[in-house]
């Protein structure tokens, strides 16, 4: 929608237009706040096999204990 513009005096005060087409959105997001809990035993248990140099026992830790794409999923 085009709409011209009107003549005016020189020193009159504008004339004020709607902007067309704009809206604003205002959402909030959900807030989710969730753990898993590991026992102490189980913790040093994993910190035990970190400190050994074995690229399967990392591998195996990294699936099983993927917490964070767990919870998202």
């Amino acid at each position: 929608m085009l709409v011209s513009l009107m003549p005016s005096n020189f020193d009159a005060k504008p004339t004020f237009r709607d902007r067309i087409g704009v809206t604003k959105i205002d959402t909030e997001m959900t807030f989710f706040c969730e753990a898993i809990f590991i026992k102490k035993k189980y913790k040093q248990e994993i910190m035990r096999i970190q400190d050994t140099d074995d690229p399967y026992a990392a591998a195996v830790l990294s699936n099983i204990f993927d917490d964070t794409n767990t919870l998202i999923q």
